[in-house]
């Protein structure tokens, strides 16, 4: 499989830029692509040790299909050369089945930002799970001897997570952005002579 860069931050496979003219080559008037891509991970220190360590790789592709007004969309979470094939096959087989309505159909092309700007929403944070549990704990015990009236952090939690999308239809538009989501936060207990609370912040 061959890969092509869709921006300055991620390439993406080329069976699945093919999909659209694919849907056109077999029929359909016109078709559009949505791919997500998501990776990262997040760890959870509970009292001075690692609680829940999470690791996130997700991928998720929707086809849509126009033919005579109607219109199918398939799913699917496998991006394998197979698995495109397979639902290619289906929506092209489900959209026989749909009910024409003049309304649905691609965006017209004026409607379309074939130019647009590049938001710098990327910002990649280098920490490995092993610094992130580090930082975690330090938090946690950071936050437990700030104040005598905090009996305990419930959950001190760092996350980092890279997204990216990409949209493309048969009108020749492919557009994309990549953005990045980084987070600490924590949860704590505490008590005075007014009684006991719980709260949490990031």
């Amino acid at each position: 499989m061959t890969s092509k860069s869709v921006n300055s931050n991620f390439v993406i496979n080329e069976d699945v830029l093919d999909l659209v003219p694919l849907a056109q080559r077999f029929g359909c008037d016109a078709a559009e692509l949505h791919v997500n891509y998501e990776s990262g991970f997040s760890v959870s220190v509970r009292e001075g040790t690692l609680d829940l360590f999470q690791q996130q790789q997700e991928q998720a592709l929707s086809l849509t299909v126009f033919k005579n007004h109607c219109s199918a969309t398939v799913s699917t979470t496998d991006l394998s050369a197979l698995s495109l094939k397979a639902t290619l096959q289906k929506a092209i087989s489900l959209v026989k089945f749909t009910q024409p309505d003049e309304c649905r159909s691609l965006a017209e092309s004026h409607h379309l930002a074939f130019n647009y700007p590049e938001l710098s929403l990327y910002n990649p944070w280098f920490i490995t799970p092993q610094d992130a549990i580090s930082l975690a704990i330090e938090m946690d015990n950071t936050i437990s001897n700030h104040d005598k009236r905090i009996m305990h952090c419930e959950s001190a939690n760092v996350s980092t997570t890279k997204v990216h999308h990409v949209y493309l239809n048969s009108m020749d538009f492919v557009g994309s952005y990549s953005y990045t989501v980084h987070q600490q936060s924590c949860a704590v207990v505490a008590k005075d002579s007014n009684g006991k609370q719980q709260h949490s912040e990031y």
